[in-house]
C-alpha cells in the first residue's frame, strides 16, 4: 500500500504491475488491477479484454524508428492498427 501511494503519480506503477504479471499465473493481477483503477473511464470488461494479450501491454514502435532501424520489426499485436 506504500508503494503505490509513493509512486502513485509517478507512473512507475505500471512497470511494477507488469513485472509481477510476467509470473507464472499472476497475469490476474495486472489485468484486476488495471481495470478497475483505470484513469480513462472504459468499463472493466473493456480494460480487460485489450490486456488479455501481453503484447499489448508495451507502446507500439514509433514509425520514424521502425525506417531508421531495418532490423526492427513493429510488433504483431500493433501491425494493422
Amino acid at each position: 500500500m506504500e508503494r503505490e501511494a509513493e509512486l502513485g503519480f509517478e507512473g512507475k506503477e505500471w512497470f511494477a504491475a507488469v513485472r509481477v504479471a510476467k509470473r507464472a499465473g499472476m497475469q490476474n493481477v495486472l489485468l484486476t488491477k488495471s481495470a478497475t483503477n483505470n484513469s480513462m473511464g472504459y468499463s472493466y470488461q473493456v480494460t480487460r479484454a485489450r490486456l488479455l494479450n501481453p503484447e499489448s501491454w508495451f507502446l507500439p514502435y514509433h514509425r520514424t524508428e521502425i525506417e531508421n532501424n531495418p532490423k526492427l520489426q513493429q510488433k504483431d499485436y500493433y501491425k494493422n492498427k
